[in-house]
């Protein structure tokens, strides 16, 4: 079982964090996010509906079969080490918090937070380049705007994991201390966990991940998005073992030279362009009075600042 699980939030630097510990022989993470815990979370993992069958495809987290997959991702693990695994979408979800209590409730919480208009910000070009973004963030805003507003509701979700874990179980991480200072955040996790590692004896090969790639034309890409629509997602759906139907996965020579027409097109590569300023400023407003009382629940008064 995890010693300790990184839940999120998404676009906050839970990736980073992952790739920092695992670098170290203390820590032993599997690639990748499990998203074990929520599964069968409609909220947070939209179903895919097949191309030629018309079937539903999504996940239940009842039998042992899942179960055995999540166990299987720990088994590479050596005697000693710490074992860990990250899932943005935990800290979000309404289930996972008492499934995680339930079957390891000893575990301890790892949560990473970063401006939440920043997070907003990065989570759309996020949706953008997987192809699940059709309009410009503006309009997603009026639209559909629970997709990114909630998964900043930071102190909501705090507030619903204390009710089944006690203070003492949880870490705060802000996205800040990974990028100033990564060898004290990980001795610091090390500390934590009970297991004091040296700052002097953390060592890195890479200190940057998951940077993003921008598409250089916005519009070009919205644009491939509504043309290629479901083309992205059967890799988050084939993501469990009982996966998408190979019939029903969107294939064909058509798709595929659509996709390689406009990646020659609209190279991703540029960087990223500033969300307007009215933007910012009304979700500023937003998430300062939906986070009120951040600061001083988990310790870190200085996040009351970026609004």
């Amino acid at each position: 079982q995890p010693d300790f699980i990184i839940c999120g939030a998404m676009k906050t630097g839970t990736t980073s964090l992952h790739h920092l510990l695992n670098q170290q022989d203390l820590f032993y993470l599997p690639n990748g996010e499990i998203h074990y815990f929520c599964a069968d979370d409609l909220s947070q993992h939209y179903p895919y509906r097949g191309r030629k069958t018309g079937q539903w495809y999504h996940n239940s987290f009842d039998g042992p079969k899942l179960n055995d997959w999540y166990q299987s991702h720990f088994k590479g693990a050596s005697d000693g080490q710490l074992i860990g695994e990250d899932s943005t979408v935990y800290m979000a979800s309404a289930l996972a918090p008492q499934r995680i209590q339930v079957m390891i409730p000893d575990v301890k919480l790892i949560f990473v937070l970063r401006n939440p208009v920043d997070r907003l910000w990065s989570h759309y070009w996020h949706l953008v380049r997987s192809g699940r973004a059709m309009y410009s963030l503006d309009k997603m805003l009026e639209i559909q705007a629970s997709t990114l507003l909630v998964r900043g509701h930071y102190k909501e979700q705090i507030d619903r994991y204390l009710q089944f874990f006690p203070m003492e179980q949880m870490k705060f991480v802000l996205l800040e201390d990974i990028k100033s200072n990564p060898h004290g955040v990980v001795s610091g996790v090390a500390d934590w966990l009970g297991r004091p590692l040296k700052e002097k004896d953390v060592h890195f090969t890479k200190t940057h991940f998951h940077q993003g790639r921008y598409p250089r034309s916005l519009s070009i890409q919205l644009w491939r998005n509504r043309l290629l629509q479901g083309l992205d997602r059967r890799l988050y759906g084939s993501h469990y073992p009982d996966g998408i139907n190979a019939l029903d996965l969107p294939t064909g020579l058509v798709a595929r030279v659509i996709e390689k027409l406009f990646i020659k097109l609209n190279p991703h590569g540029a960087r990223s362009s500033k969300i307007e300023k009215e933007t910012r400023e009304l979700l500023s407003g937003y998430y300062q009075e939906q986070n009120k009382g951040l600061g001083e629940l988990i310790g870190r008064p200085e996040v009351d600042s970026w609004y």
